[in-house]
């Protein structure tokens, strides 16, 4: 950072594929040791979010200061009710006679949507759609906060370009019902650039005409993957390397087979290094 190089020697690095597994570990250990003989009647958290019912505000205090007292590094804040009804993730909990929840969206949550007029198939627009509809409909209990936030929804896709009607049709159509799963062997898959879905359209009818079991689908490169910093090639220097030309080399936490070319005699190995230099290992 601005030529210097730090250390991380606390805590886990963002990103990393184990990161979240090791901190749910910790907080869960955490967890235990700061509500051993508290008195509450619910616990739940995901990831760093939690929502406790307890019995009133000072047994929530000393909850928040046995948690706080576990690491002197991690700071924890504790948001009350103010009016029986709390705010976690992208829903609210109301207690007062019964339990209710409804769809909350944070402040901070930014209104990006898809535009409608972006070159994307209309199918994964559709997708989109009814996956927020499908989230908003499972967070409210009452049908009248279905339909409050779902109008909210459709007000701002209208921003976005969507027709009334595209809205209307996506938002009454019927749940798909799920088709027999297909073994891999069933069909192939054909790769075509994104043009248009009349484009597709076409082509889907052609292989369905010839009866034959093709499918079509679509991976273009986005501005992320163009932004993204490639890894830069990597090239095989070992001097006199049996496997230069296997393109194996670099491959590292894998299982080898080493056969005899004299004999039928073999040798089965694992190594977390790379495994071109496991292998000159044994030549030598």
């Amino acid at each position: 950072f601005r030529g210097a190089i730090y250390k991380q020697n606390m805590g886990l690095p963002m990103g990393n594929c184990i990161s979240g597994i090791l901190s749910s570990i910790f907080m869960d250990t955490l967890e235990q040791q700061a509500l051993q003989n508290r008195t509450f009647c619910l616990f739940r958290r995901y990831v760093d979010d939690g929502i406790i019912i307890t019995t009133d505000e000072a047994e929530a205090t000393a909850i928040l200061e046995r948690m706080a007292a576990q690491n002197p590094a991690i700071s924890f804040e504790i948001e009350r009710t103010q009016c029986d009804t709390l705010s976690l993730l992208d829903f609210s909990i109301t207690i007062k006679e019964n339990v209710s929840f409804c769809f909350f969206k944070k402040r901070a949550r930014k209104d990006i949507f898809v535009n409608f007029n972006s070159a994307i198939p209309t199918n994964s627009k559709i997708s989109w759609i009814q996956n927020e509809i499908n989230r908003i409909e499972e967070r409210c209990t009452t049908n009248k906060d279905k339909v409050i936030h779902t109008k909210k929804f459709a007000n701002s896709l209208a921003k976005k370009d969507y027709p009334n009607h595209f809205i209307q049709r996506v938002m009454n159509s019927k749940k798909k019902h799920r088709r027999r799963p297909q073994r891999a062997e069933d069909h192939v898959y054909l790769r075509l650039p994104f043009l248009s879905d009349k484009f597709f359209y076409k082509v889907q009818r052609i292989f369905h005409r010839a009866k034959l079991p093709v499918r079509i689908y679509d991976k273009n490169t986005t501005l992320r993957h163009a932004l993204a910093r490639k890894r830069p090639s990597m090239t095989c220097k070992t001097l006199n390397c049996i496997m230069k030309d296997s393109g194996f080399c670099f491959v590292k936490k894998c299982v080898y087979k080493i056969t005899c070319d004299s004999c039928s005699s073999f040798y089965i190995g694992s190594t977390l290094r790379a495994l071109h230099s496991r292998v000159k290992e044994h030549m030598a």
